[in-house]
């Protein structure tokens, strides 16, 4: 899977992407607030961030105590 087909996936299950600098977690445009990205907004380069809005949470799972959390 490419990563406009990426984004399109996790646009379709209604979440809000947006396309990060190679490589790093920043946006790669600095008005990514007001915007919203479509899948064809991505270069298959690009990282994808996910916005955590409308109940939407992210957790890093980079632990032990982490994961085990995580599952419950």
């Amino acid at each position: 899977m490419n990563v406009r087909d990426a984004a399109k996936l996790y646009i379709e299950k209604g979440w809000s992407v947006v396309p990060l600098i190679p490589g790093g977690k920043a946006c790669k445009d600095n008005n990514w607030t007001k915007l919203e990205f479509t899948a064809d907004m991505f270069r298959e380069s690009d990282n994808i961030g996910i916005r955590s809005v409308r109940g939407l949470v992210d957790i890093d799972c980079d632990a032990a105590e982490v994961v085990i959390l995580a599952s419950t």
